[in-house]
């Protein structure tokens, strides 16, 4: 995953996107002004790609979705029924399970005479909500990684536009030829370019989605673990 990061950054500093230019002694600077104004709109895709990347990432750990140490501290509040001072402490913690585990508590406390289903299905609402909290944050990179080869599309189209009308006035045919090759394959670095650039940002997604689905399942996990043991600590205080 950090690898595609780090190979589409340096692919975006370099301002080219893979095309062999000894024929042309073009460098890679000029290829990238030679596809045009399109080219800086692929530019601004990476980049926004990137930073969406990068923010993703950090936002999608098992710290920040369902850490280990609040579980624990939660399973303790449990044992000692001391379900104040968990309702505190699930208010006062960022993560996502403790976000599911106070709704789940609101819920009990606002209706005492809630079932064990009732809570499961409170409990199973919230987490799918969260999990679709850290499912909406790829959404837009997958939009830019399939935006990205209709830019490189339409800096073609806009280029071979440019290439015939400059080839139309000119006179001698083989003239209009050389033109005519030299413009289709200056329209066909944005389209090279914005399949590239799409392909990587579309890696990077479905790298950045697995880890998603991987998050998710742990906060499923973690608010399992969190109504077994309430569950069975609401039937301990009763039977006592």
């Amino acid at each position: 995953m950090k690898t595609l990061i780090i190979f589409s950054f340096i692919l975006l500093n370099s301002s080219a996107l893979g095309a062999e230019t000894s024929a042309t002694n073009l460098n890679l600077g000029g290829l990238f002004e030679k596809g045009g104004i399109m080219m800086y709109a692929l530019l601004a895709v990476s980049i926004i790609s990137i930073f969406l990347s990068l923010l993703s990432l950090f936002s999608m750990r098992a710290s920040v979705i369902a850490p280990a140490s609040t579980l624990a501290s939660i399973k303790a509040y449990i044992s000692n029924q001391d379900y104040h001072g968990l309702i505190a402490f699930t208010s006062s913690d960022s993560s996502s399970l403790s976000r599911v585990i106070l709704k789940v508590l609101n819920f009990n406390k606002n209706h005492t005479n809630s079932s064990k289903e009732n809570l499961d299905e409170v409990a199973i609402m919230q987490t799918n909500f969260e999990s679709e909290k850290i499912a909406r944050k790829l959404v837009f990179i997958s939009d830019l990684g399939s935006m990205a080869p209709m830019i490189g599309l339409l800096g073609t189209v806009l280029g071979m536009i440019k290439a015939f009308l400059e080839i139309s006035i000119g006179n001698m045919q083989g003239v209009k030829q050389m033109e005519l090759a030299s413009g289709v394959s200056e329209a066909l670095i944005t389209t090279a370019s914005g399949l590239i650039i799409g392909i990587i940002i579309m890696l990077i997604y479905a790298g950045l989605r697995s880890r998603a689905q991987k998050l998710s399942s742990q906060l499923e996990m973690a608010t399992l673990e969190f109504l077994s043991s309430y569950d069975m600590n609401l039937v301990k205080s009763n039977k006592d």
